[in-house]
């Protein structure tokens, strides 16, 4: 089932007079035995010629729109929408993993100093040039240390560990759209390898699912499965 809602016009371009038209769109579908709802809203132009924003956009035109009949959509957006697409399992998301997933957090590149770059390419010389040689090569704890980094490195926090400090320094941007030194992501999009807090790939305690491996089905209760038929039968609470 499927239903349109109109709510009239706001000032969504603050342009002092109400003349973008709100329409929000709910759809409910049975597909292989599930239920899947999903809501999404446009707002248009004055001319009604094109959207100035439209889909997830339910949170941004709230302030615009004093309807209880929105304010029950909304509610039913937030908690329901996309109701079997969720990366969590039940378990995950008594635990309130759905609420951490979209958190973001700093991650912090570094790259090789080039006094270290230099090191380095002189300790894989000399190993070379023993070797051609056909000379036993015995490297030292220095040449060790240098040929085992990395060219770069992330770090989560704002200083790379302390016995490294010294080889990197921040990563600068190399190309239009490189992140350079720091990046912003969501934990959902992380693993505990990458952050300490990422949920990628963590496994539940309980089940042992692993996070963000599989679409988990999570079915509405029936009290808001009732009110949703409702709202698309005759448009109304």
């Amino acid at each position: 089932m499927k239903r349109n809602f109109d709510f009239g016009y706001i000032d969504f371009e603050n342009r002092g007079e109400a003349k973008n038209k709100v329409t929000v769109e709910m759809e409910y579908k049975e597909e292989s035995g599930k239920k899947r709802f999903s809501v999404s809203a446009m707002v248009w132009n004055a001319r009604h010629s094109d959207i100035l924003t439209g889909g997830q956009c339910l949170d941004t035109i709230a302030p615009y729109i004093k309807s209880p009949l929105f304010s029950e959509i909304l509610r039913l957006w937030k908690a329901y929408h996309l109701n079997d697409m969720h990366p969590e399992c039940e378990h995950q998301h008594a635990e309130g993993w759905h609420k951490l997933e979209s958190k973001k957090v700093t991650l912090y590149h570094w790259r090789m100093t080039r006094e270290a770059m230099k090191k380095q390419d002189e300790a894989k010389e000399t190993a070379l040039s023993a070797l051609k040689a056909g000379e036993t090569f015995t490297p030292t704890e220095e040449q060790v240390l240098y040929a085992g980094l990395s060219f770069s490195l992330t770090t989560w926090t704002p200083t790379p560990p302390e016995e490294l400090a010294q080889y990197y320094e921040p990563k600068n941007p190399l190309y239009a759209g490189d992140k350079g030194h720091t990046e912003t992501k969501a934990l959902g999009w992380l693993k505990e390898s990458e952050h300490p807090d990422g949920l990628l790939s963590k496994a539940c305690p309980v089940c042992g699912y692993k996070y963000g491996t599989n679409w988990r089905y999570f079915p509405i209760p029936a009290e808001d499965e009732k009110i949703i038929y409702k709202l698309l039968k005759e448009g109304e609470l």
